[in-house]
């Protein structure tokens, strides 16, 4: 079997600006700083990712004996992908004073008007607008390829009569990531380029069981056990950065980032019925190993109390566990009338407890250009610090309604989901360690002979007050 998958997220031009209320007279008043550019009016962001993946699979299937059998195959897939962002902003320049009105509001905003462009704001004696782009990790360009061979054997085997059934097997991965960023020139060393684009090469074996327990004809108890694998996205390991609209956040990745293996248990027991019906109990348990995280080293000023960061790098952390119990139901409405013979419900709930143990050393790397080398900066004073993971909810519910009409083809659905509050973007808890430019602590890689030694600068240990409330989360 061969597949050919083609995904193109086009974003072409995402308009932002901010505004704030006048205490006086209570108008919405422009933010000209906003982003951290000095002068910004707006901004407007361009991004574009194009895939091209193409897969193929074999599988194979033999009966043995006694109602055993041996499953076996292979799968490969290649990935293509480019990435291309593009950021510009309205600069306000600082000698428009008398051109531009202090007190930009929402209905002179230029943004907003195209043909005020070309008029008093947009001017060639160096006042009123300018269309400016930006710098550093607003402006990204790279390209990936990416590879995954797969084999996996496995064997079935039936006992005491078929009423209990035990199938194991093994899974073999090969994996190998190459990025290329784009726009590099002839100035730009190796160790940079390890820097921007590290290339990943990995070899895994994951084991896995599953156990089903026929209790009865229509009750069953299953079980499993499997070891599964969480790899960093090329804007995580890549030392060149990027910022994420969507959130609002600066991404700067770590070259040194490590895969995250993951091992997984889980034991239900389900109870069918006529038409499709299910009423299934079950409980799970995740162990993850090197779990990737979202961390911030950003100094914020303690006196602001709606402080939330801009800038994350990502990391391995040490540890985390998500553990919970999950509730499964389908039932067909022909019970209540037999008019509603096509109408089913479906209710599915799970409530989970998750904690990530933060590394004793949380990672950062800096590329050092007087050096050409890579420093390796080492938080150390996260040790203890526990929370919820990142975008784990505590509850999930979903409730859907389906209508499905076998003789005209007719399906509809009315669906109503609830999630429960979780964490998008890490808050700050604690600030990790100063950074001083002049004495960066951490080490360099290669090491360099006319570096300093450096050394590590004094703990800042100071528990931020949010805007907004993690008490369920951090614990």
């Amino acid at each position: 079997m061969a597949g050919y998958t083609y995904n193109l997220d086009d974003l072409p031009s995402e308009r932002t600006f901010r505004y704030y209320t006048d205490t006086t007279d209570y108008s919405y008043v422009a933010q000209l700083n906003a982003d951290g550019f000095k002068t910004a009016v707006g901004n407007m962001f361009y991004r574009e990712v194009e895939e091209n993946i193409y897969t193929g699979r074999l599988d194979y299937k033999r009966q043995l004996p006694k109602g055993m059998y041996v499953k076996a195959g292979g799968y490969y897939e290649e990935k293509d992908r480019n990435y291309f962002s593009r950021l510009y902003y309205y600069d306000l320049q600082e000698s428009s004073t008398t051109v531009v009105p202090g007190r930009v509001r929402l209905s002179t905003l230029p943004i907003l008007n195209a043909d005020s462009l070309m008029n008093s704001w947009v001017r060639d004696d160096g006042q009123g607008l300018t269309l400016t782009k930006t710098l550093d990790f607003y402006n990204y360009r790279f390209s990936s390829s990416t590879t995954l061979y797969a084999g996996y054997i496995g064997l079935n085997v039936p006992l005491l009569n078929n009423k209990l059934s035990v199938y194991g097997g093994v899974r073999f991965e090969s994996f190998n990531q190459s990025i290329s960023p784009i726009g590099l020139d002839s100035t730009t060393t190796e160790v940079e380029r390890e820097f921007l684009a590290p290339d990943t090469s990995t070899k895994d074996f994951f084991p896995s069981a599953n156990l089903t327990w026929n209790l009865k004809d229509n009750m069953k108890v299953r079980a499993s056990y499997g070891v599964t694998v969480n790899r960093p996205f090329e804007r995580e390991v890549s030392g060149g950065g990027s910022y994420d609209f969507t959130q609002g956040i600066t991404l700067v990745g770590y070259p040194n980032l490590k895969r995250s293996k993951i091992q997984n248990a889980d034991m239900r027991i389900e109870r069918y019925g006529g038409s499709g019906e299910i009423l299934a109990l079950g409980v799970f348990y995740k162990k993850f190993r090197s779990p990737i995280e979202l961390v911030t080293d950003e100094l914020p000023d303690i006196n602001d109390q709606l402080f939330l960061a801009e800038n994350f790098f990502t990391s391995n952390t040490e540890s985390a566990t998500n553990y919970g119990i999950e509730l499964e139901v389908r039932k067909n409405l022909s019970f209540i009338n037999p008019a509603l013979e096509n109408f089913s419900l479906i209710f599915n709930a799970s409530f989970l407890r998750s904690r990530v143990q933060l590394a004793d050393s949380l990672e950062r790397a800096f590329y050092e250009k007087q050096y050409d080398a890579i420093r390796i900066a080492r938080y150390e004073n996260a040790k203890g610090v526990k929370r919820s993971l990142t975008g784990t909810s505590p509850y999930l519910v979903n409730f859907s309604l389906y209508y499905d009409n076998k003789q005209t083809k007719t399906t509809l659905a009315i669906q109503y989901n609830i999630i429960g509050p979780r964490i998008i973007i890490p808050p700050v808890i604690q600030i990790l360690q100063a950074q001083d430019p002049s004495q960066p602590p951490g080490v360099l890689y290669p090491p360099s002979s006319s570096a300093p030694e450096f050394t590590r600068l004094p703990d800042i240990l100071s528990t931020l007050q949010c805007g907004r409330s993690y008490s369920s989360f951090l614990g």
